[in-house]
């Protein structure tokens, strides 16, 4: 399941329909308008000072870190452990709406 599908599910749990989801989808291009503070950030947007998440999922997040079981087994098998061992574990995620973020403020440059 990927992460647009765990948030579909996610906003079909929090009480959206699928009529709702489906005009969302279609006035976003294909992408639900729900992000989390992270995400909005890279996009050029930022939280509103207050706002609290519309709802929480786990979702797939990507590491280059060596997890748990993969320095165990190591150090069974009387190895180091490894610099690195990419791979994707699930991660409670906080995820915003569009009406809950704006803009970020540019600083004008001093001269």
């Amino acid at each position: 399941m990927t992460n647009s599908q765990i948030i579909y599910t996610a906003a079909l749990a929090h009480g959206f329909t699928e009529d709702q989801l489906s005009q969302l989808l279609e006035a976003y291009k294909g992408d639900l308008p729900f992000h989390t503070f992270q995400d909005w950030k890279a996009r050029g947007y930022s939280v509103k000072k207050g706002e609290h998440a519309l709802f929480t999922a786990d979702l797939w997040k990507y590491t280059d870190k060596p997890g748990k079981a993969a320095i165990k087994a190591a150090e069974e098998a009387g190895q180091d452990t490894p610099e690195s061992s990419p791979h994707y574990y699930k991660k409670l995620s906080h995820l915003f709406s569009f009406s809950q973020v704006e803009p970020v403020k540019r600083k004008a440059a001093k001269k």
